[in-house]
């Protein structure tokens, strides 16, 4: 199974956000494990570097960003998938996106605590404790 992790997901991850991070961290493990893979969208990098940046210093924040090189599969933002993003017209732009680019890439599954944002997504969006619950972990 492919996953896009949004971006609140992979921040909650490296800053160790406790209040989210019993239901993100096996998701974490179980794409070290090969359960499953976990991508998130090249235009999330630099989202993760500027709020890791912002609470916890530049250090760190590349740190996140080479955590993220080594763990998941970052998949591309090109003019095609902006376009479509773009198309959908909808009220939040990088949604729009991290939708566009999960289509363009066959991802089966958004997973985010944000919902509202992806109200008119075709790929089914779960909760991380969805995802757990599907992989049984």
């Amino acid at each position: 199974m492919r996953v896009l992790l949004d971006t609140n997901i992979v921040l909650d991850i490296l800053l160790r956000r406790s209040e989210w991070l019993a239901d993100a961290e096996p998701i974490w493990q179980a794409n070290l494990t090969g359960r499953l893979v976990a991508c998130a969208t090249a235009s999330a990098m630099t989202d993760v570097f500027y709020v890791s940046r912002r609470l916890a210093g530049v250090a760190r924040a590349r740190d996140a960003i080479l955590v993220c090189l080594d763990t998941l599969t970052v998949l591309p933002v090109n003019q095609a998938v902006l376009l479509s993003a773009f198309a959908r017209n909808g009220p939040d732009f990088e949604d729009d996106v991290q939708i566009a680019c999960a289509e363009a890439n066959g991802v089966d599954a958004i997973i985010t605590r944000d919902f509202d944002g992806y109200i008119r997504s075709a790929i089914s969006v779960l909760s991380p404790g969805q995802l757990r619950v599907h992989l049984g972990v």
